[in-house]
């Protein structure tokens, strides 16, 4: 992702998704960085013993760069237009994997959490899951599915508190046998409620709609949703009949979110 631009006009013309004009937002208000080990180091370096972050995440390793600017436009789109109306919840989704989905989802809820938003980011991708990626916890952990298989009775125990001020997450967890099962389950209903109740915002990363119908199930709790897409990539046609699923299920499209790299 070599730069990201938000989009909230109308980018559904020609036979492909076009670019629509950069946006800008300030990044002054960030609170957080972690100590940068080994400028040649992939990662960069929480408390001792605790997490360690990809430096693809912009908005901690670049916060004055074009990718976090971008980021932080949408964070104040969404903090005008979403959160301070009363919406708390946001399902991140993409149609197939050529976009990067999942680094949209970690720098927004990074954004959000430097913002002084109490976040949630939950990878709900139990297939491919993909927030270790760019969250590396110190050890292995349970998550998501460990939960809503039972294997976990207490939902505080698959989250992860302030893994950087403001900013909780909640892991995939253990691949299971039947993704679909585990969110289709009231468990998975209640546990976003909670979250809804303890957080200000409870952002999902879903797994690609191509694929599996785990997104459609996802957005339709989480009632609104960001599609991300890509230019020259993400055709229109896929976009209309995706939006027309999340619609038909009852699901708000907040916008889109332009992956021009």
């Amino acid at each position: 992702m070599d730069r990201l631009a938000s989009d909230q006009g109308d980018t559904l013309e020609g036979e492909e998704l076009q670019a629509g004009e950069d946006t800008h937002a300030d990044t002054a208000d960030f609170v957080t960085e972690p100590v940068e080990e080994d400028p040649d180091s992939e990662t960069l370096v929480g408390e001792p013993g605790g997490y360690r972050f990809s430096r693809r995440i912009a908005v901690l390793a670049d916060p004055t760069g074009t990718e976090s600017s971008a980021v932080g436009a949408l964070r104040n789109h969404l903090s005008q237009q979403h959160i301070g109306i009363g919406r708390r919840s946001l399902a991140i989704c993409s149609i197939g994997d050529e976009v990067q989905r999942s680094l949209v989802s970690v720098n927004l809820a990074v954004a959000a959490a430097q913002a002084g938003l109490s976040t949630v980011l939950i990878d709900a991708n139990m297939r491919e899951p993909e927030l270790e990626t760019y969250f590396q916890p110190p050890e292995v952990q349970p998550g998501l599915s460990d939960y809503l298989a039972g294997t976990l009775d207490d939902p505080a125990q698959v989250i992860r508190e302030d893994v950087l001020p403001n900013l909780s997450l909640i892991h995939a967890g253990e691949r299971p046998a039947d993704p679909q099962a585990l969110l289709s389950s009231r468990r998975f209903e209640d546990l976003v409620t909670g979250l809804m109740r303890s957080f200000d915002f409870t952002i999902v990363d879903c797994p690609a709609a191509r694929y599996s119908s785990d997104t459609r199930r996802l957005a339709s709790v989480l009632r609104y949703a960001l599609l991300v897409v890509k230019r020259d990539v993400t055709y229109v046609a896929d976009v209309k009949h995706f939006i027309e699923e999340l619609t038909s299920d009852r699901v708000t499209i907040v916008g889109t979110f332009l992956d021009v790299d």
